[in-house]
């Protein structure tokens, strides 16, 4: 007898879903007519946004720039405009800065582990440096196509 009921039960929930269903949106609901997908491949976090109806769709990419060794590692990175660049400080005990050659951006100074992200939106060529150890060579390019 259980069994019946418990039959009966799910066959009512299927039906009132089905229903549900077919029923539509609720008045004054619009479905959203953009997505975005995120992935990761190789260290590199890539998300798509794209709309609906054959909207192009816009591509953004994160890279990450180590500092470790007094070096900025890699030292020369080329990206899409509109990517984003996460330098992380990777060396122990010794802090490290991300500062524009030309004035754009400064970390201020980063202990280990702290990272320091910038967007870049505008084609160019953006040379940085570490103001602590630039007379060691710590420097650095980003090239934004």
């Amino acid at each position: 007898m259980r069994d019946k009921r418990l039959g009966a039960g799910i066959v009512v929930c299927l039906g009132i879903l089905a229903g549900c269903a077919s029923a539509g949106a609720p008045t004054g609901y619009q479905a959203a007519e953009s997505s975005k997908v995120t992935s990761t491949l190789g260290g590199v976090a890539t998300s798509i946004s794209g709309g609906a109806e054959g909207a192009e769709a816009e591509a953004t990419e994160t890279t990450t720039v180590s500092m470790e060794n007094h070096r900025f590692m890699p030292a020369t990175i080329t990206i899409p405009a509109g990517s984003t660049v996460t330098w992380v400080n990777n060396e122990q005990g010794v802090p490290h800065t991300t500062t524009s050659d030309t004035g754009l951006w400064d970390s201020g100074n980063m202990s280990t582990g702290q990272t320091y992200s910038r967007r870049f939106d505008e084609p160019g060529t953006y040379p940085y440096n570490c103001t602590l150890h630039r007379d060691q060579g710590m420097v650095g390019t980003v090239i934004v196509k």
